[in-house]
């Protein structure tokens, strides 16, 4: 525990990871033992962990086929910003060349973005900072394809709830925004379910459900790669209805049968996670990419 609290390797409880961080400060223990300096350090969240070790798999592959170092460091979720902020300065101490981050998005972490003098690489997930390159999928684009390929589904189920996080995340509203810019005239929003990421999702979904949306409406857009507690948010409400939206492709089949899953866009973030390192060896080598984005494809699964 002690270790991983130092290291950021894997998630502790918050406030104990602080206590165990102040303690080790007071006592010197950073300036007698340096940690080994690396050219990139990758800062990922570690929840939901089917989707996230995809990234780490797709980067680890990557680094096998190069002569960079790396060291990873994880936080407990986009929701978290004090586990962040933590883990962003367990990361600092490694003084990589270069940081690939999916970030936490607050005005405390652009700030902490902004006065970072060194190469930032967005994977998956952006805050808009000028300085920073990006590595993930056309999230605009791939809310348009999703509605376009559901456009005669949505005729048929044109009362639309969606479902999506608390946290400000930037890649899910232009992924919504292109969603419900390229409905058909029939369909409609009912409502959004915003909540923050956590063991209690479906239940709290089933909640929200049963309080506030029962009978008003057709279909879910899941804007936010949650068709799992989705899924089983509805087997506890014993209810039966379509969902659409963004998923990882281990999750979906799953979980199918419950929620009907009608179509989803994957993210393919093992490829991300391989790009965002091959990013990351063009800035050590000096080279400036064309408009500082990779866009890795999305697949639409229907």
């Amino acid at each position: 525990t002690v270790y991983n609290a130092l290291y950021s390797r894997t998630p502790v409880n918050t406030k104990l990871k602080k206590e165990i961080l102040n303690t080790a400060e007071s006592i010197g223990y950073f300036a007698q033992n340096k940690v080994p300096v690396c050219d990139v350090a990758v800062i990922l969240p570690s929840n939901p962990v089917y989707f996230w070790s995809e990234a780490e798999k797709g980067i680890l592959n990557e680094i096998r086929n190069s002569n960079i170092s790396i060291k990873l460091f994880t936080y407990s979720s986009m929701d978290d910003e004090e586990d962040f902020v933590l883990c962003m300065e367990s990361a600092k101490r490694s003084n990589a060349k270069v940081y690939i981050i999916t970030p936490v998005n607050t005005e405390k972490t652009i700030r902490i973005f902004n006065e970072l003098d060194k190469n930032i690489v967005f994977l998956n997930e952006y805050v808009e900072i000028d300085k920073a390159g990006f590595v993930g999928a056309d999230a605009y684009k791939d809310g348009q394809m999703l509605a376009q390929a559901c456009y005669d589904f949505l005729k048929k189920h044109p009362r639309i709830l969606i479902i999506n996080a608390t946290a400000k995340n930037c890649k899910a509203e232009e992924r919504k925004l292109g969603f419900c810019e390229s409905l058909p005239e029939s369909a409609r929003i009912t409502g959004e379910i915003k909540l923050p990421f956590n063991r209690t999702l479906a239940a709290s979904i089933a909640r929200e459900i049963e309080s506030r949306y029962q009978g008003k409406f057709d279909c879910i857009f899941v804007a936010q790669g949650w068709f799992q507690q989705v899924s089983m948010a509805l087997k506890k409400l014993d209810l039966v209805i379509p969902c659409i939206g963004c998923e990882n492709q281990k999750v979906s089949p799953k979980y199918a049968e419950n929620g009907k899953l009608h179509a989803a866009l994957v993210q393919h973030i093992r490829k991300q996670g391989e790009q965002s390192i091959k990013y990351a060896m063009k800035l050590i080598e000096g080279v400036e990419l064309p408009g500082r984005n990779i866009t890795v494809e999305s697949t639409l699964m229907i």
